[in-house]
């Protein structure tokens, strides 16, 4: 009889740890180092970075902060080529929540297990344009939005994996949006 138990409690121990499947390596940061710069036809570009206070850190466990990215991408991004204007991109604002979201199923929830943390992601930035254009003074704000869902049972790297895919996405978002502005509306890019 205390070998059943014994072999249960080994299974039983077993079933509730993750399965490890990283290779103990720390990803990589993300950077724009490969990115070719886009020429903007204005005299003058100025990135006004985001200030983050000490009311709106970043949760713990998250892994990299959505404004220092924002900075780092919209830097490499564009470079002034032009000979009247300026461009003057804002990050306005830059935040990250956390909750805890139950199991979607009844048993789940019932007993607590299968819990997910949900992170939401938002990064807003304004477009200035000075001095180009029937206008003196054209603006133009976009919001990026990412809902991050992360399994309570995900193991350090796949949290992290996770994490960096969404932020991925959402600079991908942000460069499509801001090209379609600065082509579009302001006519300063080809």
């Amino acid at each position: 009889m205390k070998k059943v138990i014994y072999i249960c409690a080994v299974f039983i121990i077993g079933a509730c740890s993750p399965i490890y499947n990283g290779g103990g390596q720390p990803l990589a940061q993300m950077t724009f180092e490969h990115i070719k710069p886009y020429p903007v036809y204005t005299a003058a570009y100025e990135l006004v970075p985001f200030i983050r206070d000490d009311a709106n850190i970043l949760p713990e466990g998250f892994i990299a902060d959505p404004a220092k990215l924002a900075h780092d991408y919209l830097k490499a991004r564009f470079e002034a080529s032009g000979s009247r204007g300026k461009l003057r991109i804002v990050i306005k604002d830059a935040s990250v929540t956390h909750e805890v979201t139950p199991s979607n199923t009844k048993v789940g929830a019932a007993f607590g297990l299968g819990q997910r943390d949900h992170y939401i992601v938002t990064l807003i930035v304004k477009l200035q344009l000075y001095g180009v254009g029937k206008y003196e003074h054209q603006e133009t704000t976009l919001t990026a939005h990412r809902n991050i869902y992360i399994s309570e049972y995900a193991s350090i790297v796949e949290r992290e994996s996770e994490q960096m895919k969404a932020l991925d996405s959402l600079i991908d978002d942000l460069d499509g949006s801001i090209y379609k502005v600065l082509k579009n509306n302001y006519s300063i890019i080809n």
